[in-house]
């Protein structure tokens, strides 16, 4: 499939904020996760609640009155946001929407882990959520029972199939490639059962192998069925899904995630599109405007230790070149990649002083980045290597 890769993309309008909700909680917690949870410890659900409410009015406070015109996505990520009832989801959208309007199509998703969905899903779709992200991983029992998830393959089908018949027309399937005993052929079988869904988008996770897990501890004791792919069968799954998704209508419009052409996630586009959200929950890291200029929040990464202060956290302004560096950063990111002009003017540079600050990056990787009509993109071949790109862009 030829994908064009100039053709116009959803871009988050200006004064437009989007909003990112970490819910912490889940029924157990998978062998590679090291994520932000709870096990319904810490005064489990109203004491979450509580503290979030106190969180959610203290950020609004602290954004310039009037600034943000209208709320362009809200994102409940996790943990298992499907735990929660349909009615909270309510309430909050509530809260947001009398703070500060919510756009006319704006994105609402939830993600959801089969096994782990507490009301019907037409319920969630009447509460106001309109694009659901399921947490699938595999389609291969050998391979889910590696990672511990506590759902099977039919599981995931019937739990997709079930946010279809509710009305969910913008529906995600999270997929893993890099598990132990995977092979090119069980990745493909994966993916062959993501597509006969009927889905709009899809995201590639390679597994990564944080210290201090079950996993990693599992791997080290050197047990078979814990044995990693090598790197040559986890870059060649890469590259069929790559190819196999493309040939299928759904193209990689980032690095990790294929859609339909105009199902792509708008949230995740202002992540990479360098754009501004708020960002609350434990373990949450926002990007907004303030009185005294854009700044980075980050909250604490214990459950605990945000409840104690949910008002807390890490306040860094942000400088023209850390700006300037994530623009790039994450707009490589993307099949588009960046347009050199709004990227100057946004980072108040003029052109031809931001190219000639380009031009050792593009010697340097004359065959990974490509300069076309005033667009500067990774050529494709090399996402699966583009760290060694994106490195180079630090300093710049």
């Amino acid at each position: 499939m030829r994908v064009d890769r100039h053709k116009a993309h959803w871009q988050p309008p200006k004064q437009s904020l989007a909003m990112y909700v970490h819910v912490p909680f889940c029924a157990s917690r998978c062998v590679y996760c090291d994520f932000t949870i709870s096990l319904n410890k810490h005064g489990g659900h109203q004491a979450y609640e509580e503290a979030l409410s106190q969180e959610l009015e203290y950020r609004l406070a602290q954004l310039p009155k009037g600034y943000y015109q209208s709320i362009h996505s809200v994102y409940f990520g996790g943990g298992t946001p499907s735990l929660m009832p349909a009615r909270w989801f309510a309430s909050v959208l509530e809260r947001l929407n009398h703070a500060i309007p919510m756009a006319a199509h704006c994105e609402i998703t939830l993600e959801a882990n089969p096994n782990a969905v507490v009301d019907a899903p037409a319920d969630y779709l009447a509460a106001g959520l309109n694009r659901v992200s399921i947490g699938t991983q595999s389609f291969n029992a050998n391979e889910l029972k590696a990672l511990s998830r506590n759902h099977s393959a039919e599981d995931a089908i019937a739990t997709v199939q079930a946010f279809q018949q509710a009305g969910f027309q913008r529906v995600s399937l999270d997929l893993m490639y890099g598990i132990p005993q995977q092979t090119v052929a069980s990745w493909n079988h994966s993916l062959q059962h993501a597509l006969a869904l009927d889905v709009g988008h899809i995201s590639l996770y390679g597994l990564q192998l944080e210290t201090g897990t079950p996993l990693e501890r599992l791997i080290q004791t050197g047990a078979p069925r814990y044995a990693l792919p090598d790197e040559d069968t986890t870059a060649d799954a890469y590259e069929l899904a790559q190819e196999t998704l493309a040939n299928a209508g759904l193209p990689l419009y980032e690095i990790s995630n294929a859609s339909i052409i105009g199902e792509e996630s708008r949230h995740n586009l202002t992540y990479w599109q360098w754009g501004h959200w708020l960002a609350l929950g434990p373990g949450a890291h926002g990007h907004s405007q303030r009185l005294e200029g854009p700044v980075q929040t980050e909250n604490a990464d214990t459950v605990e230790a945000w409840q104690a202060n949910p008002t807390g956290g890490l306040v860094k302004p942000v400088s023209s070149q850390e700006a300037l560096e994530n623009r790039l950063i994450f707009g490589l990111r993307t099949r588009w990649g960046i347009h050199v002009a709004q990227v100057a003017e946004a980072s108040t540079l003029n052109e031809k002083l931001l190219l000639s600050r380009l031009n050792p990056l593009l010697k340097k990787h004359s065959t990974a980045l490509r300069l076309e009509e005033g667009w500067l993109r990774l050529v494709p071949q090399y996402w699966a290597t583009s760290n060694q790109v994106l490195q180079d862009v630090m300093g710049l």
